[in-house]
C-alpha cells in the first residue's frame, strides 16, 4: 500500500511537471501570435509591447528580433530597429533578411562618416566566428578532438610503420584544430554576450569630451548610429565612432549589442 501511493505521487508529480513544461512551452507561442497579429493589423505599440514581453522571459531568437526590429521601423524609431536588427544577427549572422532590412534602416541614417578598414586578420576571425557559431564550433571541437585520440591511437597500437607515421600527423593535426575551433567557439559566445558595440537609440544626442553634460560637445550624433565602447564611468560611455573619433554619451542613450546585457 505504501509503495502504491509512492508510485502515485511520483506520477502525479510526473504529470505536474509534463502540464507545467508544455504550459512554459506554449506561452512564448501564443504570445508571439497575439503579436505577429497586432503587426498586421499596424497596432505597432502593441506589437512592441508583446515582442519586449517575450524577451524579458529569455526567449530571445533571430525570427523575434526581426520581427521586433520590423515594428519599430514601421513606428518611426529608427534607433532601436537597428538595434534589434543588430542583435539578431548575433544569434543569426548570415540571415538574409535580418540582413538586407539592417541596410535598409541604415540607409535612413543621417550621420555619414568614413569608416576605419579593420586589419585583415581581425576580419577573418570574425567570419570564422560567426560561420558556425559558438554551438557549431562546440561540437567540431570535439569532433576533432575525438579524431585527434583515435589518430595517436592508431600511432601508439598500429603494427605497420606508415600507419603509425600517418596516425600521429593526422591525431596530432586533429588535436590542434581542436583547440582552434574551441578558441573559436568561446570567441562566439563572447560575441553574442557583449559585442562592444552599442547603438545610438534618440533622435539626436551630443557626444561630448568628457563624462559630463556640461563638458564641450564634439559632434551631433543621430538615432542608429553604431558606435564601440571602450569604457564606461558612472552613466556614462567613452566610446569610439567609425572614422576613429572619440567621446563620451550617456549611458541611456545607448542599446547595447550584446545578448548577456
Amino acid at each position: 500500500m505504501i509503495k502504491s501511493e509512492a508510485m502515485r505521487r511520483a506520477c502525479l508529480f510526473g504529470i505536474f511537471l509534463w502540464l507545467a513544461a508544455t504550459l512554459i512551452a506554449q506561452q512564448p507561442a501564443e504570445v508571439m501570435d497575439q503579436a505577429n497579429n497586432a503587426y498586421r493589423e499596424e497596432d505597432y505599440a502593441r506589437a512592441i509591447q508583446l515582442y519586449e514581453g517575450i524577451l524579458k522571459i529569455n526567449y530571445g531568437s533571430a525570427p523575434l528580433y526581426y520581427n521586433l526590429g520590423n515594428a519599430y521601423f514601421k513606428s518611426g524609431d529608427l534607433g532601436r530597429a537597428i538595434w534589434s536588427y543588430e542583435r539578431g544577427l548575433l544569434l543569426s549572422p548570415r540571415d538574409a533578411d535580418l540582413r538586407h532590412n539592417l541596410g535598409v534602416a541604415r540607409s535612413r541614417q543621417t550621420d555619414d562618416l568614413a569608416g576605419l578598414r579593420p586589419f585583415f586578420l581581425t576580419r577573418w576571425w570574425g567570419w570564422l566566428r560567426s560561420w558556425l557559431g559558438p554551438g557549431g564550433w562546440s561540437v567540431a571541437s570535439l569532433l576533432c578532438m575525438w579524431l585527434g585520440v583515435a589518430g595517436l591511437g592508431l600511432w601508439r597500437l598500429g603494427k605497420d610503420r606508415s600507419w603509425r607515421v600517418r596516425g600521429f600527423a593526422f591525431g596530432f593535426a586533429l588535436l590542434l584544430g581542436s583547440l582552434l575551433t574551441l578558441a573559436l567557439s568561446w570567441s562566439a559566445r563572447n560575441w553574442q554576450r557583449e559585442s562592444g558595440y552599442a547603438v545610438l537609440l534618440p533622435e539626436e544626442a551630443a557626444l561630448r569630451e568628457a563624462p559630463d553634460p556640461l563638458s564641450e560637445e564634439v559632434l551631433s550624433l543621430h538615432a542608429g548610429l553604431k558606435v564601440k565602447t571602450l569604457d564606461r564611468i558612472g552613466e556614462w560611455y567613452k566610446v569610439q565612432l567609425s572614422d576613429g573619433q572619440l567621446g563620451w554619451l550617456p549611458a541611456e542613450a545607448l542599446g547595447l549589442v550584446g545578448l548577456g546585457r
